[in-house]
């Protein structure tokens, strides 16, 4: 009986967006993450037979950062390993470059604003909903919209 092998070979994928877990283990203690303007550059290795990873793109790799898993709070920055999965591949055959995420933890500040919008002469539509705007900054600025009617 013969036995095929595959040959075994690495590639290495340029890996975005990493997913944030567990953000409420900060946000209980009234803190948000904050991730460096310029992170630097995180790398998938996957090693593996040819045949599988000439199928594998950045799409098929999912980048996870727990923040229950970081060593420390109260360091800044706080540092929090980073894990990869891609279907097909066991994690012992992924490897990531820099495995941890570097991230500040702030304190969260809300305040509510009301701002007024002029609509000018139009009206709603029959059966339409005049919505009004209302802001809360949170670092980032989220629009809330509340019904009138």
């Amino acid at each position: 009986m013969w036995t095929i092998r595959y040959p075994v070979k690495s590639i290495t994928i340029a890996g975005e967006n990493v997913e944030l877990q567990n953000t409420a283990y900060v946000d209980s203690a009234n803190m948000m993450c904050m991730q460096d303007d310029d992170p630097d550059p995180i790398r998938v290795t996957i090693t593996g037979e040819r045949r599988l990873l000439s199928r594998i793109t950045q799409a098929n790799i999912t980048l996870t950062a727990d923040l229950q898993q970081a060593g420390s709070l109260d360091t800044d920055p706080v540092m929090v390993p980073i894990t990869a999965s891609c279907p097909g591949i066991s994690p012992e055959n992924i490897k990531v470059t820099p495995q941890y995420l570097s991230v500040r933890l702030e304190e969260e500040v809300t305040q509510e604003f009301l701002v007024n919008v002029n609509y000018g002469s139009s009206q709603p539509g029959k059966g339409a909903t005049r919505l009004v705007p209302r802001l809360q900054v949170r670092r980032k600025l989220k629009l809330q919209v509340r019904n009138l009617l």
